[in-house]
C-alpha cells in the first residue's frame, strides 16, 4: 500500500499525491442557517431509528400473537411437535431476537429495559427449552409438558405492552416530523438565495477536519499551483452540490475564506455524476489563468460565438488528469508538432436504425466514419510506445508510427501535408515528431486565425509556459485479464456445461492456492507479472518463506475469498485475455495524408485486426467496457511481414473498411478493450451473434452557448438530474428474465437511451419515450428485482434480488467452490529478524501504545472518509490514512527504531495475525532492510537508487549533494533567528 517513487514506472504518477478539502453546501451556512440543519439532522436521525426500533416491535408482535393462538390451542399449527417447530420456526425467531436486542433508544432506555428483559429471560429462554426436547427426539409428552409451562405465561398482557408501546414511539415520530417541517421552513430555497448586493458566502474554517480531506494524484493544475507532494492545498476546493439554492450563489459569485475570494472553476465528467465542483482561489486563477487555457479568455470565446458549457468545463478540467510532466528530453517539442485533419470514411454494411419512434429497421447503408476520433501519430524515435496525453484544450491517444519511413518507400508519397488551418508542411525537413489530429484539438477554432494559426497557437504555448503531460503509456507486460459480468449476462443461451469449461481455470486457481507456492505469490501480487509492487509483495518475492507466517496466511485466506467473490460475479480467468488500447490502421491514415488516397485500403480488410501480442489467423473477440447489448467484435488477427514492420505496439488496430466502431461504440483517444482468444468462449459468442448487427441512432447535438456562471450552474443542475446505472441495470434485469424470456428489441432501446445519457452532460438532450407498446414493453422487461448475482457484484443483500436462476452469470454461484483453504507445501523457515535493521532493538511501549491507538481506530477512520467523500476512491482514502499514522509514528522516534520496535513487538511478544497497519505504512522501508540482509543491496535514502554498501553511506552523490545544500540554508536561516527542524 505504501508507496516510493520508482522513475522507471512510465504510470508513476499514481504514486504522488496532495490533499484538498471536500465539503458540501452546508459548509457556507451561516450560524442560523447550521443551527436549523443540524436540528433537522438531528430530527431524521432520531425518526430513522426510532422508526426502525417500531419496525421490530412490531415484527416481535407477530410472533407474540403467534404464542397466543399457541396458547390457546397448543396444536392448532400440526399434530407433531415437528410440524409445530416448522410454523415458529425458533431459529429465525430466536435471530430476530437479536437483532432487536441490539437496539437501545436513550429516551425510552426504562421502558425498552423492561421489554428486552422480558424478551431474553422469558421468550427466548423458553423457546430454546423445548426446541431441544424437540429436537432430541423425547417424546411428544414431553413436548407438550413444555407446551404447557408457555400457556401458563401471560402472553396477550406482554402484547398489549408491545403495542401500547409501539403508540407512544409512533406519536414521538409524529411529533418529530413537525420539528423537522418546522426547521426546514427555514432552510428553503427561498430563505437561502442570496440576493446580488449580499455579502458573499463564507467558508466556515470549523468545516476543515482530517474528515473532509481528500487525496489526489499529482496533475498539470497542482503542479501550476505550485502543490508539493503530500502536502494540503486550499488554493482549491471541490465542493458538493446539497442545497441547490447555496450552490447557486457559490457558482455565480464565489465565496470568501479566511479573507481570500473564491471562484467556481471547472467539473469533471466524474464530478458531474456525483455533484461535485473545484473552486479555485481568485488571485491564484489570474496569476495562472493563460497557462492554464494557453492565453484563450472566456471573453474570446464568447466573442466567437461560445462554447457548449459542459464542453467547456470538461476540457478545462484536463488539467486535473493524474499525469507526469512531458518536456523536451523526454522527447515533446510543441514546434515539432502539426494537427491535420481527421480520417473520415464512409462504410457500408447493414444496421439495425433506431428512429425517434423507437423504430427499429435493418438497413443497409452508408456510416460516415471517424477512424482516427481523438488519435494521433508519434515517430518511434520519440517513443515507441501508445499513451494518453494532455495539454490545454488537447487529449487524446498517440500510437508510434513511422510516417517518414512511409514516406521514403513510397515513390509516391510526398512529405507535404496540409494542417487543419491551411499551412503546408515538410514533415521530413521540419522535423515534424508529432502529428495531432483536429479531434484532439477541442478548442481549435478559436486559434483559426487564417494559415497562422497553429503558429499562434505554438507561440502562446510557449509564452505562457503551458504543460504537455503524459497520462498513461502502454503497459510493459501484459498480464492475463478477468471477464466482467457484463460479457458473460450477454451470452444469455449459454447451457451449464459450457459455462463450467469456461471456468476451469478459475476454479483450477481458488483450489491450488493452498498447496502451490508460485500460485499463492501471484494471488498476492508477489510474482514477476507485477511490476508496481508496494513493499510487503516485494518483501514476499524476495522471501518466498513469509507464506508459513500467520499473517500472510490471514492475507492468503482474505485473497482467495475476495477472488471467490469475484468469480461467483463473473470475473473468470480465461488463459491469454489481454487488455490493450484501441488504434486504427495508421497505415490508411498515412496513404490519406502523404499519398492523397481519398479511399485508403489499410493493411487490414473487413474482419480483420491485427494485435501482436496475439498470433496470426487467431479469431479474437474484441470487448469493450460498458458492454450493455451483443457487442462481441469477433475478427481474425492479421500477423505478417507488413504489420510487424507498421504496427510497432502492442495496441490492437482496426480495419477502416470495417463498422465495428459502430458495434463496440469506441473512441481512439485512449479507450481500450479486452481481447478473447479462448477458443469455447469465441464458439458460444459466435452463436449469440448470429443476426446481430451494430445499432444505429441520431444523438442531440451540443449547442453553444455564452460560457457565464448563470449558464454553467443550469447545465450542471440539468446534468445532475440523469443516472446513467438505472438503464445499465434495468438491462440487466432483461437478460436475466431467462433463455426464452429475453427481449433484444427493449435491450436495443434502452442502449438507446443509456448512449443518451452518456452524452446528455454536453448535450442537455435526451429521447423521448413513446406511450403504449413501445413503454409497456419496457416496463414488462426491466419489472422485478436486480439478479441474483448483484449480490456479488453491487454487494447487494440477498433479500433485494431476485431468486438465483440459471442465467449465465447466476450459474457461476454453484459452480465456483466456496470451500475451506488448506495448507500444505510452502518450504522454507521464516526468520523475521530479516525485516529488521537492528535485531537488537529494545521494545518502546510508547511507540506501542501508539501503534496500538491508531491501530484500532484506523477501519472508522476508513469508513468515516468513506461516507464523507462521496466518490473517493477506498485505495486513495486507505494510502492517506496510513501515511497520516506512519507520519504520527515516525514523530516518535527515529524512522528504522520505531520500525524495529514494531517488527519485534508483532512478530516476537504479540505474534499477531494482523499485521497490516505495519505493512501498509511501513512496508517499503522493510523491503529495504530485506533488500540489505538478503541480498546485499543497500539504497539511498531519498531516490532508492542503489548505492554502496558502505556503513556510513545512506544517499546517492546526487542526493547527498542535495542534503548538504538543504542544511547550509537551514544552517543561515537558524543564525537569523530562524527555529530549524532538523531533517
Amino acid at each position: 500500500m505504501e508507496q516510493l517513487e520508482n522513475k522507471s514506472n512510465p504510470n508513476r504518477h499514481l504514486q504522488s499525491q496532495i490533499s484538498l478539502y471536500s465539503v458540501d453546501t452546508t459548509a457556507f451556512m451561516n450560524e442560523e442557517e447550521s443551527r436549523y440543519n443540524r436540528s433537522v439532522i438531528k430530527f431524521k436521525y432520531y425518526i430513522e431509528k426510532v422508526t426502525k426500533v417500531i419496525n421490530e416491535l412490531k415484527l416481535y408482535s407477530k410472533y407474540i400473537h403467534e404464542l397466543v393462538k399457541l396458547e390457546s390451542d397448543p396444536y392448532h399449527y400440526g399434530n407433531t411437535p415437528e410440524e409445530m417447530l416448522k410454523v415458529i420456526n425458533t431459529k429465525q425467531f430466536k435471530s430476530k431476537l437479536n437483532k432487536l436486542n441490539d437496539l437501545r433508544f436513550s429516551h425510552y432506555e426504562d421502558e425498552f429495559v423492561k421489554i428486552m428483559k422480558f424478551y431474553k429471560d422469558v421468550i427466548l429462554n423458553k423457546i430454546s427449552n423445548y426446541e431441544d426436547k424437540i429436537t432430541t427426539g423425547k417424546k411428544y409428552r414431553r413436548f407438550h409438558t413444555k407446551a404447557k409451562s408457555i400457556i401458563e405465561m401471560d402472553n396477550t398482557r406482554k402484547l398489549n405492552i408491545i403495542n401500547e408501546f409501539v403508540l407512544v414511539l409512533k406519536r414521538k415520530v409524529e411529533s418529530e416530523k413537525i420539528k423537522v417541517e418546522n426547521c426546514s421552513q427555514h432552510l428553503t430555497d427561498e430563505k437561502l438565495r442570496r440576493k446580488k448586493d449580499d455579502p458573499l458566502r463564507e467558508l466556515n474554517p470549523i468545516s476543515l477536519t482530517s474528515k473532509r480531506k481528500i487525496s489526489q494524484f499529482q496533475s498539470t493544475l497542482t503542479r501550476t499551483l505550485k502543490v508539493k507532494t503530500d502536502t494540503t492545498t486550499t488554493d482549491i476546493f471541490v465542493v458538493r452540490a446539497y442545497r441547490y439554492a447555496i450552490f447557486e450563489d457559490l457558482v455565480k459569485r464565489g465565496f470568501r475564506y479566511l479573507g481570500e475570494e473564491y471562484q467556481y472553476f471547472s467539473s469533471t465528467a466524474g464530478g458531474i455524476r456525483t455533484k461535485k465542483s473545484v473552486f479555485i482561489k481568485k488571485s491564484v486563477w489570474e496569476k495562472y489563468k493563460n497557462k492554464l487555457m494557453c492565453g484563450l479568455t472566456i471573453e474570446e470565446i464568447n466573442r466567437q460565438g461560445g462554447m457548449n458549457t459542459n464542453k467547456f468545463q470538461a476540457y478545462l478540467s484536463l488539467c486535473m488528469t493524474s499525469s507526469v510532466p512531458w518536456t523536451k528530453t523526454e522527447g515533446f517539442d510543441i514546434d515539432k508538432c502539426i494537427v491535420v485533419e481527421d480520417l473520415k470514411t464512409v462504410v457500408h454494411g447493414e444496421v439495425d436504425h433506431i428512429n425517434d419512434k423507437y423504430e427499429i429497421n435493418r438497413i443497409n447503408k452508408g456510416v460516415e466514419i471517424n477512424h482516427t476520433d481523438g488519435c494521433g501519430m508519434i515517430l518511434p524515435s520519440v517513443s515507441d510506445k501508445s499513451f494518453m496525453f494532455r495539454m490545454p484544450f488537447f487529449k487524446g491517444l498517440l500510437v508510434s508510427f513511422d510516417y517518414v519511413d512511409f514516406i521514403k518507400k513510397h515513390k509516391d508519397a510526398s512529405p507535404i501535408v496540409e494542417d487543419i488551418y491551411g499551412k503546408k508542411w515538410n514533415v521530413i525537413k521540419d522535423g515534424i515528431s508529432i502529428i495531432f489530429t483536429k479531434s484532439q484539438f477541442k478548442a481549435w477554432s478559436f486559434w483559426n486565425t487564417g494559415e497562422d494559426g497553429w503558429l499562434k497557437y505554438k507561440k502562446d504555448f510557449i509564452l505562457h509556459g503551458c504543460e504537455a503531460v503524459k497520462c498513461k503509456e502502454e503497459d510493459e507486460v501484459f498480464n492475463d485479464k478477468r471477464l466482467s459480468y457484463q460479457m458473460l449476462q450477454t451470452l444469455y443461451k449459454m447451457d451449464r456445461s459450457s459455462l463450467e469449461k469456461l471456468c476451469e481455470t478459475t476454479i483450477k486457481e481458488i483450489e491450488s492456492i493452498g498447496s502451490d507456492e508460485k500460485a499463492a505469490l501471484k494471488l498476492l501480487g508477489a510474482d514477476p507479472e507485477n511490476e508496481n509492487k508496494f513493499g510487503y509483495q516485494r518483501v514476499l518475492e524476495m522471501m518466498p518463506e513469509m507464506l508459513n507466517e500467520t499473517y500472510t496466511r490471514e492475507q492468503i485466506k482474505e485473497y482467495r475469498r475476495s477472488l471467490i467473490k469475484e468469480a461467483k460475479s463473473g470475473h473468470i480467468l480465461l488463459p491469454g485475455s489481454k487488455r490493450t488500447y484501441i488504434a486504427p490502421d495508421l497505415y490508411a491514415f498515412c496513404e490519406r495524408l502523404f499519398l492523397k488516397k481519398e479511399d485508403p485500403k489499410g493493411l487490414l480488410q473487413n474482419g480483420e485486426v491485427s494485435c501482436a501480442l496475439f498470433e496470426d489467423g487467431q479469431k479474437l473477440d474484441a470487448l469493450r467496457s460498458p458492454h450493455l447489448f451483443l457487442e462481441h467484435s469477433i475478427e481474425r488477427n492479421k500477423i505478417n511481414k507488413k504489420t510487424k514492420e507498421w504496427f510497432i505496439t502492442n495496441d490492437i488496430h482496426m480495419s477502416v473498411k470495417s463498422l465495428n466502431s459502430k458495434l463496440l461504440m469506441y473512441d481512439v483517444d485512449g479507450d481500450d478493450c479486452l481481447i478473447i482468444c479462448n477458443p469455447d468462449y469465441l464458439r458460444i459468442a459466435e452463436e449469440h451473434m448470429k443476426g446481430i448487427v451494430p445499432l444505429d441512432y441520431e444523438l442531440g447535438k451540443a449547442e453553444a452557448q455564452e460560457i457565464n456562471y448563470e449558464n454553467i450552474y443550469e447545465s450542471l443542475t440539468k446534468a445532475y438530474e440523469k443516472n446513467i446505472g438505472e438503464i445499465s441495470n434495468a438491462i440487466s434485469i432483461c437478460f436475466n428474465k431467462g433463455k426464452d424470456k429475453v427481449d433484444l428489441d427493449v435491450i436495443r432501446w434502452l442502449v438507446y437511451e443509456n448512449n443518451s445519457i452518456i452524452d446528455y452532460a454536453k448535450t442537455l438532450w435526451f429521447p423521448e419515450r413513446p406511450k403504449g407498446e413501445v413503454e409497456r414493453k419496457i416496463k414488462e422487461a426491466t419489472r422485478g428485482k436486480l439478479p441474483f448475482y448483484f449480490h456479488y457484484v453491487k454487494d447487494k443483500p440477498k433479500k433485494s434480488v431476485a431468486p438465483r436462476n440459471d442465467s449465465a452469470v447466476n450459474m457461476l454461484d454453484t459452480i465456483i467452490p466456496n470451500n475451506n483453504i488448506q495448507f500444505e507445501g510452502y518450504e522454507g523457515e521464516f526468520d523475521y529478524t530479516k525485516l529488521m535493521k537492528n535485531k537488537n532493538i529494545k521494545l518502546d511501549q510508547t511507540i506501542i501504545d501508539k501503534y496500538e491507538e491508531l491501530n484500532s481506530s484506523k477501519f472508522k477512520e476508513i469508513k468515516n472518509q468513506l461516507k464523507e467523500k462521496e466518490g473517493s476512491k477506498r485505495k486513495q482514502i486507505e494510502l492517506q490514512v496510513y501515511k497520516d499514522i506512519r507520519k504520527e509514528l515516525f514523530s516518535l522516534g527515529k524512522k528504522d527504531d520505531v520500525i524495529d520496535v514494531l517488527i519485534k513487538y508483532l512478530y516476537e511478544v504479540k505474534d499477531s495475525k494482523n499485521k497490516q497497519t505495519l505493512w501498509y505504512a511501513f512496508g517499503n522501508y522493510i523491503a529495504r532492510n530485506v533488500e540489505f540482509n538478503v541480498k546485499g543491496i543497500k539504497r539511498c535514502n531519498r531516490c532508492y537508487v542503489e548505492i554502496e554498501r558502505k556503513q556510513k553511506k545512506s544517499y546517492c552523490e546526487a542526493c547527498a549533494e542535495e542534503r548538504k545544500r538543504e542544511q547550509k540554508k537551514q544552517w543561515k536561516e537558524k543564525n537569523k533567528g530562524g527555529k530549524i527542524k532538523a531533517s
